[in-house]
């Protein structure tokens, strides 16, 4: 999204706005949660896995700073699955979040998901949580409020030997 475009964001979401503005606002929103999407690594073995993500990269926001914690490749669950599961199974859902198991390879091709590593350069408007899950340090918006970059974005695919998993 350009420049000019999140400038336009930030300011039509702090002030009172006519009709036409809130049409342009929820325009812009629209296109905001579309690049939010994008920045959420998916595996890039084949193009299934890119059209259809089963399996994203993840990073916990709860229980410490996600700058410093390490993330993974999951299965890609909705939230309303999130809370039915549950519901259904009982469980508690940060035991969940937890202990819920890794992703290893590509639903789609079978091929080895690559090993992530954190960008050298963290990106700006990304998420970043230090309370445990609450408020985004980046915006000082409750988690589901904010609409920054996810914390995901700080990673990338590790070309080198040793990355993390």
């Amino acid at each position: 999204m350009e420049e000019a475009k999140i400038k336009r964001l930030k300011e039509l979401r702090e002030k009172d706005r006519t009709e036409d503005e809130t049409c342009e606002l929820e325009a812009l929103e629209y296109e905001w949660g579309l690049e939010i999407f994008r920045r959420i690594p998916l595996p890039t073995c084949c193009k299934a896995a890119q059209m259809y993500p089963a399996v994203l990269f993840s990073q916990s926001v709860y229980e410490g700073d996600s700058r410093e914690k390490e993330g993974r490749w999951e299965a890609a669950l909705s939230e309303s699955m999130r809370r039915d599961m549950f519901r259904l199974h009982g469980i508690d859902q940060f035991d969940w979040f937890r202990n819920r198991p890794a992703a290893e390879f590509c639903p789609f091709c079978g091929e080895k998901l690559p090993k992530m590593r954190r960008k050298k350069t963290f990106p700006e408007m990304t998420c970043v949580v230090t309370d445990g899950g609450y408020y985004c340090d980046t915006c000082q918006q409750r988690l589901s409020q904010c609409r920054c970059y996810p914390s995901e974005h700080a990673w990338e695919p590790d070309t080198s030997e040793g990355g993390t998993t």
